[in-house]
């Protein structure tokens, strides 16, 4: 069994450590975690910018014996893992509802942000962060190619735009254009390989075929809008995935 942790555990870096202690008590023969956005926050005066938080949840995971797939994929029993956190280019966009490219880049409409805005700083924009990201995956499936008989890619961000749930509505669908990347789902789809495709970032699930691929996402969301029941909520929302 492999466990999988597709991103957004926490924004604080001692809630993170404390999930991850507790997480290395799963018991799996691969224990796997791609960042989420949230995971990297840091807080506006913090000296440290978003890219040595992202290396500071990767050096926390291998405390844990938790392997971050952004150092490169695994192979287990001839499946091959790849992953990256993503990102997001603003491709998921509605364009009918007539807004520009530069309100996504103020992550700004109607009063509301998208609060990546305020807590993410990456010293490069979306637009290239999503290329960055792409790239990896790219390189990572290419890596494991010849000996898989089967790829899973674990992504944060959403790969495709049928995994997106749009409304029809604003600002509900303003958010969705900071979902994921469209490069993200071609190059899955590139791949005959890729049979599984696991992603977070919507706090909404989903699970469906896209073309040849299985594409799954079970959120937690925020636990203040739930009921309390712990045991309840896991049983609900940890997905299993059979490779076989």
């Amino acid at each position: 069994e492999v466990l999988i942790l597709a991103g957004d555990i926490a924004t604080e870096p001692q809630i993170f450590d404390e999930v991850m202690a507790e997480m290395q008590h799963v018991p799996a023969a691969l224990k796997l975690f791609v960042a989420g956005n949230h995971d990297v926050w840091v807080h506006p005066r913090d000296t440290k910018d978003s890219a040595a938080r992202f290396e500071q949840l990767s050096a926390a995971c291998a405390r844990f014996g938790i392997h971050d797939l952004a150092r490169g994929a695994r192979l287990l029993d001839g499946i091959a893992f790849v992953g990256t956190i993503g990102w997001y280019d603003y491709s998921f966009r509605v364009e009918a509802h007539g807004l520009s490219l530069k309100q996504y880049e103020r992550k700004r409409y109607g009063g509301q942000q998208w609060y990546d805005r305020t807590y993410v700083r990456w010293g490069s924009d979306d637009v290239t962060i999503a290329r960055r990201c792409e790239e990896a995956l790219r390189q990572q499936i290419a890596s494991v190619r010849d000996e898989a008989r089967a790829i899973v890619a674990v992504t944060h961000c959403v790969p495709f735009r049928d995994a997106v749930h749009y409304k029809g509505q604003l600002i509900w669908d303003f958010y969705c254009a900071f979902m994921g990347s469209a490069g993200l789902g071609e190059i899955l789809r590139a791949e005959p390989k890729v049979t599984r495709a696991c992603f977070g970032h919507t706090h909404l699930p989903y699970r469906g075929r896209i073309g040849e691929i299985e594409a799954v996402c079970s959120p937690v969301g925020y636990l203040e809008d739930r009921p309390l029941d712990l045991a309840a909520l896991a049983r609900e929302r940890i997905a299993i995935i059979e490779t076989d």
